[in-house]
């Protein structure tokens, strides 16, 4: 993350607990703040926090958008940062069906569908990031929660 963005203060404009699991209402809230780089964390039903940062705001487009300052992360069980490789420039996908982040032969690194109530993840080529599930054999989840902010 650029140290501009280190400095920044995170505003919450999307929690699913208060506006609902619906990924066309995420994006109806984060389209007055196209301007800013946005922050995903996801916390699932078997308590692991992951998310991901990037410096373009949620748009549907259908192709791949950001840049090496998009990275993933996890808080919970442990933190750590998955910064891009030179795998590809596949960093966010945003459609009207799903969000998703990275790509490989496998797939995303995560995927989110229309209801923001599952996903799936795989060890992406993007990321070289780990399955973002306790079972290192299940790649699916369940969210618990979803919250989006902008940094300004």
């Amino acid at each position: 993350m650029s140290n501009i963005y280190k400095l920044s203060d995170p505003f919450l404009i999307f929690a699913s607990k208060t506006d609902g699991h619906s990924l066309k209402q995420l994006y109806f809230k984060c389209q007055d703040f196209t301007d800013y780089p946005v922050l995903l964390v996801i916390q699932t039903n078997q308590n692991i926090i992951f998310g991901a940062f990037c410096d373009k705001m949620f748009e549907i487009k259908n192709k791949y958008v950001g840049s090496h300052e998009t990275f993933l992360f996890t808080l919970e069980p442990e933190e750590r940062k998955y910064n891009p490789t030179s795998g590809n420039k596949d960093f966010m996908m945003c459609a009207s069906d799903y969000l998703a982040f990275g790509s490989g032969k496998n797939g995303p690194a995560f995927q989110l569908d229309s209801e923001l109530n599952r996903g799936f993840t795989y060890q992406s080529d993007t990321y070289d990031n780990p399955l973002f599930t306790d079972q290192k054999t299940q790649n699916r989840f369940k969210c618990l929660c979803i919250e989006v902010y902008y940094l300004k």
